[in-house]
């Protein structure tokens, strides 16, 4: 057992004992989990390094350990390399608008990567180089619809993040991080031999008194071996853990980004030097076996490691120097042991890299073409399944060749062996048998609900707006949109049936689950209500009270065939509207041009208090001839001396014009004296506006105070 949080719970992951078979949509087949199923990534290009598009099923051939194997699922998957959509006034080097609607679409057409930051094998002094690459990652090469999340090797939790396509969040996590690697093992016995010789450079005892003895052939131990070994094993079992849980995931590539200098436990100590009477032979086989397990998981969940050697193009100067500051000439050690530690780390992230079908990425400055080629390798291949022919569990290694035809001079990459799984299978609970029976959830409902990615059988859009609640606790409005044309239907006399299934799970940053419920909605339509729930699905409410703090919402949903499920997931930061002078309550959205079956938790249910001249909408498109409305709670916690508070909204077109703008003036007066707040709603008509991207900026401030003005930014739509 560990001694501290390992990263998989670090990532909130506390739904992993549910995940059994989280599929993507390429390809659209269904495996049984008890089966020995394997999928390979191929990437085909041409003698001038273009893909090569058009290929069939039947032009690939798959051998394991020589013999032909039967490709059952196939499928291509080509993600555009595209920039995220912002506007034009926003600078080129600023994030995009955080989306405050999570929408699942029909085809997820997003990278997927895990970026593990190494703290335990880097130097704090160069901790500001790994965040700043990390972050160079983030805000240049995901796409708009990516999903990365962030991990450290140590298990921090401020420094890990979920999967999300919010930049601002995975920036957050990667800031938090700070390199805790042990001086250089070189380095460390300088120290030891400095301490060893007196004035003239003379060996001593342990005494102090000078001794006889050849300083080339005397050992130098290094007094933190037993540290370096355990978070070497850290490290690997870090890996290790990411890689099988990543094996949920499935019809797409797993990419993992290790940022790292390398594993600085001298594998090859025994040959280099080591004392063999104090080198500790059991903990040399267990690190090496760690590392074969590392390697085995990540090619048995068909993942890729790039590792990401943060030093670039280095000659170790840094620790050169400190070496230069000791006492010199005793027992050989300087300058060579140091690039002796340096080729070992590295070799050790190429061994991870090349073993899982990843590339390597040190002793170079040139980044930029690093990243590219990660995105590129993340973008375009074919996904090809097979069940093997051999069923053994016996954890032996499984060589795979990959042929295809009519292409001789086609170069052709991917995954060349993988270790077979060892013990007994898992059990098969894809079967619709519930897990657990006291919630009544299907399996494939608990599997949707722990599914690292949105599912996209059903789509759904999903938000929260966040108000100031009782005593220090924020209600929070869940929408649940449910796309109708994805239902399905029974018709008995008229009647159209369906129950739609669903699970709303709130979880901490911790992935402690802190709210769940079971939102089910009986859909008894007649056919003219049919027909407009097909047209514009069904619309949910949901009431929460939830404490300051970050929050991952799930939403997933199946219909009564059991056929299709959906889930969505919403990051959401829930604020302590008693902590400043001033502050503002999430922006509810009502459009006329939602005309979706609303629920609400209960008949007459208004938690907008009248502000809405509707139902809330989630949607964030809107045809040029609709209304939008718009209201917001403003919180004055510092009424007296008696002062005006300002609110504004404004809405900028994508050039930056402003094509909207209210404000209004009220007095803390209305309050006497009390803490509290005022409902500020506006309606904005379309008629006429030009399609493209808009942004809606709500601001307020007081009077008392203008720098502690608060702001409310939402980004829409016009078609």
């Amino acid at each position: 057992m560990l001694p501290r949080l390992s990263p998989v719970t670090a990532l909130g992951l506390m739904l992993t004992t549910a995940l059994v078979s989280a599929q993507t949509p390429a390809p659209e087949v269904t495996f049984k989990t008890e089966v020995n199923y394997v999928e390979e990534d191929v990437r085909v290009v041409d003698r001038d390094g273009n893909f090569v598009r058009g290929l069939k099923k039947e032009d690939f051939q798959v051998l394991e350990d020589g013999k032909p194997q039967n490709v059952q699922a196939f499928g291509i998957v080509d993600i555009p390399n595209t920039r995220p959509r912002k506007p034009a006034f926003l600078a080129p080097d600023a994030l995009p608008i955080e989306p405050d609607v999570a929408v699942n679409k029909q085809v997820l057409d997003g990278r997927l990567y895990l970026i593990v930051l190494d703290d335990y094998h880097v130097a704090p002094l160069r901790s500001q180089n790994v965040r700043n690459l990390a972050r160079r990652f983030v805000t240049e090469k995901l796409g708009p619809d990516d999903q990365a999340a962030v991990v450290v090797t140590s298990g921090l939790l401020r420094a890990s993040q979920d999967f999300t396509q919010n930049r601002r969040l995975l920036i957050e996590a990667i800031d938090n991080f700070v390199g805790q690697k042990l001086p250089s093992s070189a380095v460390e016995r300088n120290e030891r031999k400095s301490r060893d010789v007196d004035a003239n450079g003379q060996p001593t005892d342990d005494a102090g008194d000078p001794i006889s003895i050849d300083p080339s052939t005397r050992f130098v131990s290094d007094d933190m071996a037993s540290q370096r070994m355990f978070q070497t094993r850290q490290a690997l079992n870090s890996l290790r853990s990411i890689a099988e849980w990543m094996s949920a995931i499935q019809g797409r590539r797993k990419a993992i980004i290790y940022v790292s200098e390398g594993v600085d436990y001298n594998l090859f100590d025994i040959f280099t030097g080591g004392d063999p009477s104090n080198f500790n032979f059991e903990n040399f086989n267990m690190v090496q076996t760690e590392t074969w397990d590392t390697v085995s998981a990540a090619s048995r969940s068909n993942v890729q490691i790039y590792s990401v050697d943060p030093r670039g193009l280095t000659t170790m100067a840094q620790e050169d120097i400190e070496i230069g500051g000791l006492a010199p000439g005793a027992y050989g050690l300087g300058p060579k042991q140091l690039m002796q530690e340096l080729m070992s780390s590295q070799e050790n992230l190429r061994h991870l890299a090349e073993e899982t079908g990843g590339v390597a990425f040190v002793g170079r400055n040139d980044f930029n073409a690093a990243f590219d080629r990660i995105v590129q390798e993340n973008s375009t291949y074919y996904v090809l399944g097979y069940y093997s022919s051999n069923d053994k569990r016996d954890g032996k290694l499984r060589n795979i060749s990959v042929r295809v035809a009519g292409y001789p001079e086609a170069q052709v990459t991917y995954r060349k062996r993988y270790a077979a799984p060892r013990g007994k299978g898992p059990k098969n609970t894809a079967a619709g048998k519930p897990l657990d029976p006291t919630k009544s959830l299907t399996a494939e409902l608990v599997n949707t609900m722990a599914s690292p990615l949105p599912r996209t059988g059903i789509q759904l859009r999903l938000t929260a707006v966040a108000k100031k609640g009782i005593g220090k606790n924020s209600d929070v409005e869940v929408l649940i949109d449910t796309l109708g044309e994805d239902l399905t239907f029974t018709e008995k006399n008229g009647t159209f049936s369906n129950r739609l299934s669903l699970s709303l799970g709130v979880f901490d940053k911790q992935g402690k689950s802190v709210f769940a419920e079971r939102p089910d909605v009986d859909l008894n339509l007649r056919p003219e209500s049919h027909a407009r729930v097909t047209q514009t699905g069904v619309r949910l409410l949901r009431h929460l009270s939830l404490a300051p703090g970050r929050y991952q919402l799930r939403v997933a949903a199946q219909d009564s065939g059991k056929v299709r499920q959906g889930s969505a997931h919403f990051d959401l930061d829930v604020p302590d509207f008693t902590k400043n002078a001033i502050a503002l309550s999430s922006v509810a959205v009502a459009s006329t041009a939602d005309r979706s079956v609303y629920s609400p938790p209960k008949p007459g249910f208004d938690p907008f208090n009248g502000l809405l001249p509707g139902p809330p909408s989630a949607l964030r498109e809107f045809p040029a001839n609709s209304e939008i409305s718009a209201a917001v709670e403003v919180y004055d916690n510092k009424p007296t001396p008696v002062h005006g508070i300002d609110v504004s909204a404004r809405v900028r077109a994508d050039d930056g014009r402003v094509v909207f703008n209210k404000q209004e003036e009220r007095s803390s007066d209305e309050l006497h004296g009390t803490p509290g707040g005022f409902g500020y709603t506006f309606r904005i008509p379309l008629e006429g506006w030009a399609p493209g991207l808009y942004v809606l900026e709500v601001e307020a401030k007081t009077r008392l105070d203008a720098a502690a003005a608060v702001r409310r930014v939402i980004q829409f739509e016009v078609k």
